[in-house]
């Protein structure tokens, strides 16, 4: 074992003081770090292959390739006070000279797969082997309560209900709300049929495949026989996904007694406009920039290419060409100005105008509103706004509205007359 090579825990990786202190909370300990640093290092000292978890990349690796390894997981036989084993994550040390691995979390057992994917919404197709997904996805959909899971006019895929089944399954993940057994796994996918009965995700065990779990099929409590075997298996049944802790979560708050001026949100122009240059509307910035030519040049150049490198590399030219030519940048802050000035007016007259939001990757509620930056009549983009501790929103970034469609969707359906489906036509040249 790899671990012959260090006489020492502490010659293998480092560990701050916090980490030994966090295993102890974990485990409900009394003891000092210094004790638990103790433990570990004579865990360490006798561990076999079974006691490190290792990956390069996400691909999981054996100890014979550690000098390639990411992530390394170590087992520091310690469990929380529901059973999971606590582990040690550690990753390259650039600081050469010392050791080789650097502490940077403790992670439950079960949390290695959620922590390996990059994408949340990658984490249902390592937890279970799904069949075809797409028939299985369109299971779903016949037997949920009537929606429209597509873009634009043509029912040709259920884009929407896959990304809302994968990155629900993510949040309930970060919950501990994926509940097994030895004979099954099942999930509350917070879907409703028409009879507003939820409908549950049920897998049986997979021993012969990767995966951990085999979808088995989408049912009720109590009806069927699938339905049966839920009510026999699971109880209390598995939970919905939690969303809202606050009412800053679900509502932007306006104070009457206050200008609305003074309550728009602060946004990081120079993230939405330098660094994320893409995102803004093509005939936008074609009325920004109509009377540059080095800029109009890039801009024109960009939609002629259809390959996705080439196109992020004339967008960061467009990106420093707008960051020096300081009239450009002005003209377009004003105008995003103007336009978040307008959707907090849209937000005095109809609450329901700010729509909640859930950002998978960040595992945080935000808000959304509405920039009509061309036409007033017609949104654009969606701003996201979180709510702070002052009272203040801050307006951290602009994102297409198909995607604000599909993070809002996770929350709930958007009760909106600016974020619908049928208002969505994906534009792939600013995907």
């Amino acid at each position: 074992m790899f671990n012959d090579n260090f006489t020492r825990f502490r010659d293998f990786g480092h560990v701050h003081n916090s980490y030994y202190q966090k295993v102890n909370e974990l485990a409900s300990l009394k003891n000092s770090f210094i004790n638990t640093e103790q433990d570990i290092n004579i865990v360490f000292s006798s561990a076999v292959e079974d006691d490190f978890v290792i990956y390069k990349d996400r691909q999981k690796i054996g100890s014979s390739d550690i000098n390639n390894a990411t992530k390394i997981y170590f087992d520091t036989h310690f469990t929380t006070i529901n059973g999971e084993s606590i582990f040690l994550k550690f990753e390259p040390n650039n600081n050469k000279g010392l050791q080789p691995w650097f502490c940077v979390g403790i992670i439950h057992g079960k949390e290695i797969k959620f922590d390996i994917a990059t994408d949340p919404g990658e984490l249902l197709m390592t937890w279970a082997y799904l069949n075809d997904w797409r028939q299985t996805v369109q299971k779903l959909r016949d037997m949920a309560l009537p929606e429209k899971w597509y873009y634009g006019s043509e029912d040709n895929n259920n884009d929407i209900l896959w990304n809302y089944l994968r990155f629900t399954f993510s949040k309930l993940w970060r919950e501990s709300k994926v509940m097994e057994t030895n004979n099954y796994a099942a999930f509350n996918t917070g879907l409703v049929d028409e009879r507003f009965e939820y409908i549950y995700a049920m897998f049986v065990p997979n021993p012969s495949g990767q995966s951990e779990w085999r979808f088995k099929g989408f049912c009720v409590e109590a009806e069927e026989e699938l339905g049966k075997d839920l009510i026999r298996f699971f109880n209390p049944l598995p939970r919905p996904a939690t969303y809202f802790r606050s009412i800053n979560d679900m509502v932007y708050m306006i104070d009457s007694d206050r200008s609305l001026r003074d309550q728009a949100p602060r946004p990081d122009y120079r993230h939405i406009i330098i660094e994320n240059t893409q995102r803004l509307p093509m005939d936008f910035l074609i009325k920004q920039c109509y009377d540059y030519p080095d800029i109009m040049t890039l801009i024109d150049d960009v939609q002629k290419k259809q390959i996705r490198d080439e196109r992020l590399s004339i967008w960061s030219n467009i990106s420093k060409a707008i960051d020096i030519n300081k009239e450009v940048f002005k003209r377009i802050k004003d105008r995003i100005s103007e336009a978040i000035d307008l959707a907090v007016k849209r937000v005095a007259w109809n609450y329901k105008t700010a729509i909640p939001m859930y950002y998978p990757k960040g595992g945080k509620m935000t808000l959304l509103l509405p920039l009509s930056l061309n036409k007033e009549s017609v949104v654009d983009v969606a701003l996201v706004v979180e709510s702070t501790g002052s009272g203040n929103y801050l307006g951290h970034t602009i994102i297409e509205l198909d995607w604000a469609y599909n993070n809002s969707r996770l929350v709930c359906k958007p009760l909106s007359d600016w974020l619908t489906p049928e208002l969505i036509q994906i534009n792939n040249q600013l995907s």
